[in-house]
């Protein structure tokens, strides 16, 4: 997922984040994650994301990261 640069700090990207949440709660799931850019961990951090394992590049994207999060039974 990426939010337009223009259109960043808007809320845009967690309304969507927490859509996400909300659909793998509705269908049983409780994990998430996701190759985050690693100019993107503080975002995905304060959404609750843990980042795992090393640094790699995606050619032409740049440096990622993976990162995981629970997700609360209910949560719908």
């Amino acid at each position: 997922m990426a939010t337009r640069s223009d259109a960043q700090g808007q809320g845009i990207g967690t309304l969507v984040l927490n859509a996400v949440f909300d659909h793998v709660a509705a269908e049983g799931g409780d994990l998430l994650w996701c190759n985050a850019r690693v100019s993107a961990i503080a975002f995905y951090e304060r959404a609750g994301f843990r980042t795992w394992g090393e640094q790699w590049v995606i050619p032409a994207h740049g440096p990622h990261v993976v990162m995981w999060r629970r997700i609360e039974p209910g949560r719908v």
